[in-house]
């Protein structure tokens, strides 16, 4: 049915309702509409559809309407408005029903933050594109038009606040939607869960007070563009009052409206967009209503339009056809509305609508790597200001000012950073270049705030019962010279003569015994008697690292290793000074006659690892508890790797420049190890291995450590990298590849607010710091953990990391010039749970930090704790302050990893008050003032609950 009109008046095109009629080159040169013959067209389909979900019920009409049509058009040549009438005449027995479908069609104008162009260009596009809108609002005045992104409000607000006043009268007015949960459409796979909480606490925090929204107005998370949805999502939004979601990417099932339910239950209504987020309006519009309808069982459906990306927003002619459009008589209603008002016609009948579960992930897996500064800059800055915010805040206990506007500027910065073409690296140079200048912003308010506070706190430790030299009091001038020491260094030494003082801040929520790196300025006492002391004057293990003095701006320091144990979310002080007694072992010269293998063993108590001679391969790893070998003997491990990548149009049909998004197959696989220089360092806190190689036009220098009591190998690499991609070449990579000595097939992931197992699939995938291949018969778990990477390949029994990418598109040189990272590759005994892998991220990407002193008298002991997990596997992930009212009162934010309900116990330093479970944005929902055992709270956790407290001292 229909063959013969569509043969007769061509058939328009699905996506733009622009084909022009077949065989005629005039029309087709010309690009003319032909209005009657696509109305006509339009109706027609529909009616069609209708019927034949009816059992052909309207068939015989619409094949009179048909024919009528050809016999007109067969005298006139045309479709004409006359035979278009007539038809519509004959049809109208359809009419009602057609009426009963509805489609809202709400405008929209997709706005990327720095994608293809800089942030001034960002600024001009989101300026003109809410011009226009406005300007249509005042010659249509049934116009409605709906914007996401607090950064775009923000950006009104900066550069044109004029502008801004009369938006605020069109949201007033209910013709403007503000559809932003979130600072940005941001990624939803890289950021931590703490950032994705930030997202949208700063979101509605800002455009509730902005806009004088009512609290529930904010309820829809729209995320068209993001490249994947991790597996907690819902429990995210269900905490922050968001009901539904829109996003394009990201499969669902293959679902287009469905409920996603997270592992706790938690629920949000989704509209998965099957148009892609920016269209315009045609004829076809009713035939995806009724593809949908049919498939959902609901009768009103969502249609997005609107030029995007670059901004732009509807235009007046999509605004003519919609109404034209609602017109027509056989075509659904048709209604110019918005995203809100559609939701909450599907929520009525969501019982309708399918179930989905689990990640909603993923395209685009070159995403991960591609572009690592911004991947460093984003990890690094996620971490400091945690460790920032949590002194800072239990410093304002005791009344000292909270930096909140210097934090909540710095997170905006992070925010922004993460849209989903920005820490993806799959922008151009001016994108990466605007975001490592804000990363800097980022580095320059968490490392003043957190020095200041740590400052502040060490005034008010009691070192009164350590005796140092005072200045002024010793007649050698060296002795003093190292007041002040190090400027800009991060370690400003503020002590002087042999004896210094040290304390060493943990941020983490759990206490940690390491060994930690000082740098020690202008000591000039004798190097062989050096000696640490804990504060209750036990002597511990300490190393120096250099042989001699490093030099920095004039001054003398040396590195200087320290085993130390420090409380959770505290400090623990120690002294370095020269022993009293020289108790050194003699060294008689004929032992130098005697000539030994030269061996690349790194070996503690726990494991004894051998590096392979001339590649510094990992050639074996023996548990000394246990006597297994937990290193592969099969295939060389441990090493580095240039690859070169195929062009990935051999695995998809997407277009072949495309190379940041996608991951190609492998066409080369080089491990590095030619002219291998290699040498070795032995201590009695840290062993290590360097090796420098060359490899194309890049070098690698590689330093391997194993400390003390540590089952982790600790990777610095520097690469001088200088290799770039080319679509007929293809994309250079180096990786870090290690096969595990047992079969694996389930592979455990940080991701925000939890871990999530995987199987293999043989592409990259993303985590939020580390992979972790599981033993199926329970004996060993093999971890790959890093600082500043998120892509992992899982695949064969083995892990891979890719460390640096080099895409040609859109930014053709994303990587060039001299690389610093850090990753460690952990041999743990048994299953370790996702708590524990967790914790030893935190303890990883969480440094101490190290401030030097003198003695003076205080109120704070030599060793305390502010904040701690005294029970229970809740993982921390923010300490601030709160928003509103915060004096003498804390927000801690705690998430249960591992799908074990229980108890969760939080101790302080002080009293607790009173306590209340809040949602995310800090409004009260639970009092739990009944779990206050003087200094600490207990929290039934839910298995997988994200849960914040405020606690009031």
């Amino acid at each position: 049915m229909l063959e013969r009109l569509l043969d007769i008046a061509g058939d328009p095109a699905p996506r733009d309702g622009y084909r022009e009629r077949k065989n005629n080159p005039d029309v087709a040169a010309k690009r003319r509409v032909d209005y009657y013959r696509d109305r006509i067209i339009g109706e027609m389909k529909f009616a069609y559809l209708l019927s034949k979900e009816l059992d052909g019920k309207y068939h015989e009409l619409i094949r009179q309407a048909e024919q009528t049509i050809i016999t007109m058009c067969g005298k006139t040549g045309l479709i004409t408005p006359e035979a278009v009438s007539a038809a519509e005449e004959i049809l109208l027995p359809i009419q009602s029903e057609a009426k009963s479908y509805q489609i809202i069609c709400a405008a929209h104008a997709h706005i990327d933050m720095n994608w293809q162009w800089g942030w001034d260009e960002t600024v001009n596009v989101v300026l003109d594109t809410l011009r226009t809108m406005l300007d249509i609002m005042e010659e249509y005045p049934d116009y409605k038009f709906s914007q996401s992104q607090a950064s775009v409000y923000k950006i009104v607000e900066d550069y044109d606040p004029e502008m801004l006043e009369e938006i605020k009268q069109r949201v007033k007015e209910g013709h403007w939607e503000v559809t932003a949960a979130t600072w940005v459409e941001c990624d939803k796979n890289m950021p931590s869960g703490e950032s994705l909480a930030r997202q949208m606490l700063y979101a509605k925090e800002y455009l509730t007070s902005l806009f004088d929204l009512p609290e529930d107005y904010l309820s829809m998370d729209f995320e068209p563009d993001t490249f994947g949805h991790s597996v907690y999502v819902p429990e995210m939004l269900q905490e922050a009052g968001i009901k539904y979601y829109y996003h394009c990417r990201g499969k669902g099932d293959g679902e287009q409206l469905y409920r996603w339910v997270g592992k706790t239950g938690a629920e949000v209504l989704v509209n998965r967009e099957t148009n892609f987020y920016f269209t315009n309006v045609d004829e076809m519009i009713a035939q995806h209503a009724f593809d949908l309808s049919k498939k959902s069982g609901i009768k009103t459906t969502l249609r997005v339009y609107g030029v995007g990306d670059h901004g732009g927003g509807p235009t007046r002619r999509d605004i003519e056809r919609l109404r034209d459009m609602a017109s027509w008589p056989i075509f659904p209603t048709v209604k110019m509305g918005t995203y809100r008002e559609f939701f909450e016609i599907i929520e009525q009948e969501k019982d309708k609508l399918p179930v989905v579960t689990g990640e909603l992930n993923f395209i685009f897996d070159g995403c991960f790597t591609s572009q690592s500064e911004n991947k460093e800059g984003n990890r690094t800055s996620e971490n400091e200001l945690y460790s920032a915010e949590l002194f800072n805040t239990v410093l304002s206990l005791d009344d000292v000012r909270y930096p909140a506007k210097d934090f909540r500027t710095a997170w905006q910065h992070v925010l922004l950073n993460q849209f989903h073409d920005i820490i993806t690296g799959s922008g151009v140079a001016d994108t990466r270049h605007y975001a490592l200048g804000l990363y800097q912003e980022v580095r320059a308010v968490t490392s003043s705030k957190r020095k200041l506070a740590l400052q502040k706190i060490a005034a008010k430790i009691d070192t009164s019962a350590i005796t140092t030299e005072a200045i002024g009091d010793m007649d050698d001038v060296t002795s003093t010279r190292s007041y002040g020491s190090g400027v800009g260094s991060g370690q400003v030494e503020r002590g002087t003569g042999k004896t210094r003082i040290f304390h060493f801040f943990n941020p983490a929520a759990k206490e940690r015994e390491e060994v930690v790196e000082i740098l020690l300025w202008e000591w000039y006492g004798d190097h062989n008697r050096l000696q640490a002391k804990d504060a209750e004057g036990n002597v511990v293990p300490c190393q120096l690292v250099d042989q001699g003095f490093n030099t920095y701006w004039w001054h003398k320091y040396q590195r200087l290793l320290v085993k130390v144990k420090v409380p959770a979310c505290g400090y623990a002080t120690y002294v370095i000074s020269e022993a009293e007694i020289d108790d050194l072992p003699i060294s008689y010269w004929w032992e130098r006659r005697k000539q030994k293998r030269e061996e690349f063993v790194l070996e503690n108590d726990l494991i004894r690892v051998t590096l392979n001679p001339q590649s510094a391969a990992i050639d074996s790893v023996i548990d000394k508890q246990t006597g297994r070998e937990l290193a592969d003997q099969t295939r060389q491990g441990g090493v580095f790797q240039y690859i070169l990548e195929a062009n990935h149009k051999e695995v998809n049909d997407w277009r072949s420049e495309m190379s940041a998004w996608f991951t190609g197959r492998y066409k080369q696989v080089e491990v590095i190890n030619k002219n291998m220089e290699m040498s070795v360092s032995k201590g009695i806190l840290r062993n290590s291995v360097t090796y420098h190689a060359a490899f194309a036009d890049s070098k690698l220098d590689v330093t391997v450590s194993l400390d003390d009591h540590e089952r982790f190998l600790r990777y610095q690499v520097t690469c001088d990298w200088h290799e770039y991609g080319t679509e007929e070449t293809g994309v250079p990579l180096l990786s870090f590849y290690l096969p595990m000595a047992y079969p694996c097939d389930t592979y455990r992931f940080d991701v925000p607010f939890g871990v999530i197992d995987r199987g293999e699939n043989g592409v990259d995938v993303a985590a939020n710091s580390f992979a972790a291949g599981l033993n199926p018969n329970g004996e060993d778990t093999t971890m790959v953990l890093t600082r500043s990477k998120y892509g992992f390949r899982c695949d064969d029994n083995a892990i891979m990391l890719p460390l640096l990418r080099c895409g040609f598109d859109p930014d053709p040189y994303p990587e060039n010039g001299i690389y610093r990272f850090d990753f460690a590759v952990g041999f743990l005994n048994g299953i370790v749970s996702g708590g524990d892998l967790i914790s030893l991220s935190q303890c990883y990407n969480l440094p101490m930090t190290v401030v030097s002193d003198r003695s003076h008298e205080g109120q704070l002991p030599m060793r305390y704790s502010f904040v701690s997990v005294a029970e229970g596997n809740g993982i921390v992930s923010g300490v601030k302050q709160p928003e509103q009212d915060g004096d003498h009162a804390m927000i801690a934010r705690i998430y249960e990893p591992d799908g074990k309900a229980g108890r969760t116990v939080l101790k302080f330093d002080r009293p607790v008050k009173s306590v209340w479970m809040t949602d995310l944005h800090e409004k009260p929902v639970v009092c739990l003032d009944q779990n206050i055992e003087e200094n600490c709270v207990a929290v039934e956790l839910t298995a997988h609950k994200i849960a914040t407290l405020r606690i009031t001292f």
